[in-house]
């Protein structure tokens, strides 16, 4: 188990969320590749799959909480890339309004399982979202809830440590004690647009990245990828 670095102080990043078109897609990629480069983990066409397994509480507080327009909330998940990889990582998202924070853990695909099975592996005594987890699900009956799977085609600028992000095709199913499945049954999530242009920056956008996006783009909005896969999950399981 690998964890991350400054986990004892949160990094608080500002996070905008829009929806955009293909239109607009095309129009923001052509603008971004002059002055961005590609993320170095993406594939050759400069994207990779992301899943992430989303835990809740047996009353589903993490939902109730996103619905009521709580500012300050944090919620759990498990997230792979590419679903090819003999790890993962243990994910707490703490978000305060538009800013948020990560605590990540890095564990084997072993690990991953325990979890998944709310076999909790050691922490060897230290204080991380390993602990932070095992406590929420003694306390709260926290289980996994659904999966959350989407490709993403990143970009990064370096003054502001700005990261752009299109996340595309999103899907999701029923949890399972594989989420390394690469054919694991999804539905397609339908929103508001054809995809989700995400934004994150440190203290300042710089004016150059600004003028990238045009002000046909309406937002920033609250978007959330569990909340929009938990009607489809709920279809699945009705059936229709």
């Amino acid at each position: 188990m690998e964890v991350e670095k400054g986990m004892g102080e949160l990094r608080w990043r500002n996070e905008h969320k829009y929806w955009i078109t293909w239109e607009q897609y095309h129009l923001l990629r052509r603008r971004l590749r002059p002055l961005a480069r590609r993320d170095s983990h993406t594939d050759s066409v400069g994207e990779y799959r992301v899943r992430s397994l989303y835990f809740d509480t047996a009353d589903e507080a993490h939902a109730f909480e996103k619905l009521s327009g709580i500012s300050r909330r944090a919620k759990y998940r498990i997230r792979i890339y590419d679903c090819n990889d003999d790890w993962g990582r243990l994910e707490i998202k703490h978000r305060d309004g538009h800013r948020v924070a990560k605590e990540s853990v890095k564990l084997s695909r072993a690990e991953v399982n325990e979890i998944i099975a709310r076999r909790i592996p050691s922490d060897q005594g230290r204080a991380t979202a390993l602990t932070r987890l095992q406590m929420g699900l003694r306390r709260s009956g926290a289980n996994p809830k659904c999966v959350v799977d989407y490709i993403r085609e990143p970009y990064v600028f370096g003054p502001g440590n700005v990261r752009v992000t299109f996340d595309k095709h999103l899907r999701t199913g029923p949890w399972c004690r594989n989420i390394y499945d690469a054919k694991l049954p999804t539905l397609p999530v339908r929103g508001e647009g054809d995809m989700i242009l995400e934004i994150k920056y440190d203290g300042f956008l710089p004016m150059v990245m600004k003028r990238v996006f045009p002000s046909s783009i309406l937002g920033p909005v609250a978007i959330s990828k569990y909340m929009l896969c938990r009607p489809a999950l709920q279809n699945w399981d009705n059936g229709s």
